[in-house]
């Protein structure tokens, strides 16, 4: 017999996974010896000034595929580069947006 789960219960299981997805790829870099793989993404601020990028261009509305994003504006230390929470306390935003996205 299958049981049906409502939606927050869905997130609750959804946040677990990915901490624990998260918490396994920072074991597993560590064990191999590398720190860089899937710390915070970098600060957007940071990368404007490496880049020298200051003008800004409207390109409306896109699709962006994730392995292509270098950066982040603010929030670079609750989510990994591969967007898995790094901290407990990002919970409840994680699970309103899996929410909205599943209802």
């Amino acid at each position: 017999m299958m049981l049906l789960m409502d939606l927050n219960e869905q997130a609750d299981k959804d946040f677990g996974l990915a901490r624990r997805k998260a918490w396994i790829r920072k074991l597993a870099l560590l064990l191999r010896g590398t720190s860089a793989g899937d710390g915070p993404p970098a600060s957007f601020r940071n990368l404007q000034n490496a880049f020298r990028a200051y003008n800004r261009v409207r390109r409306g509305i896109r699709v962006v595929d994730t392995d292509r994003i270098v950066g982040s504006v603010g929030r670079t230390k609750d989510f990994g580069r591969r967007f898995l929470p790094l901290r407990a306390s990002t919970g409840g935003r994680w699970k309103r947006v899996g929410v909205a996205f599943r209802s």
